[in-house]
């Protein structure tokens, strides 16, 4: 860091520019070369900046009504937390919302609607090892199978057989397609897993949570 007299011609500079940022200390002008993060992305990060980045594109590419009419759905919409806490969010946070799901399952990115919010039937679904794997297993042969949706998994152990998880404990794990039947965690060591899931549309809107506890052996 360096003291400096009139940065960039004014008797008082703030920000970056180029290699540099300017602040002051003690009263004084100084300037500093400008230092990135200190560890890299990760591609998990890096994939999450491209959906976000893609999304918000497609919000700036709406017409003004197309834009209303997100607004008006969120006027009317909460969305509920993992936390079970009612959230209210804008018609933008809403559309990027829908966005990055779709774009997260590769689905049709021609929706350019609100959807409605149906009813959320909660299917069946069980816990269980199967030879070396952990299996979330769902039935999905229901006469109106919900469109567009999917499941939201997070999951927490290795703990004690006592032990109540909360979803503070566990981590976030996948999304699973409705049309399919089952997800399976690999690779873990001996012990109880909690998992919780919730009913998620592509639209974001998200049903109540589940919770499962399972003993899994390594085999």
């Amino acid at each position: 860091m360096a003291v400096v007299a009139q940065p960039l011609g004014s008797s008082e500079a703030r920000g970056s520019v180029g290699g540099y940022t300017y602040s002051s200390w003690r009263g004084k002008a100084t300037v500093r070369a400008r230092s990135g993060p200190s560890d890299p992305p990760t591609q998990k990060q890096l994939d999450a900046q491209a959906l976000l980045a893609t999304a918000s594109a497609r919000w700036r590419g709406l017409s003004e009504a197309d834009r209303a009419a997100w607004r008006e759905y969120a006027s009317s919409h909460v969305l509920i937390y993992w936390t079970g806490e009612d959230l209210r969010l804008p018609g933008f946070q809403w559309f990027v919302r829908l966005q990055c799901n779709l774009l997260r399952w590769d689905r049709p990115n021609d929706i350019p609607d609100p959807w409605p919010v149906p009813a959320f039937p909660m299917e069946p679904v069980t816990l269980e090892q199967v030879t070396n794997a952990l299996v979330f297993i769902w039935t999905n042969d229901t006469l109106d199978p919900i469109p567009n949706a999917g499941w939201e998994s997070w999951i927490a152990g290795p703990h004690s057989p006592g032990r109540q998880q909360t979803l503070h404990d566990a981590r976030f794990h996948t999304y699973h397609y409705y049309e399919d039947d089952a997800t399976f965690w690999l690779e873990l060591a001996t012990g109880y897993y909690t998992v919780f899931y919730r009913p998620l549309l592509f639209s974001g809107q998200t049903g109540p949570f589940g919770k499962l506890t399972a003993l899994f052996t390594e085999v």
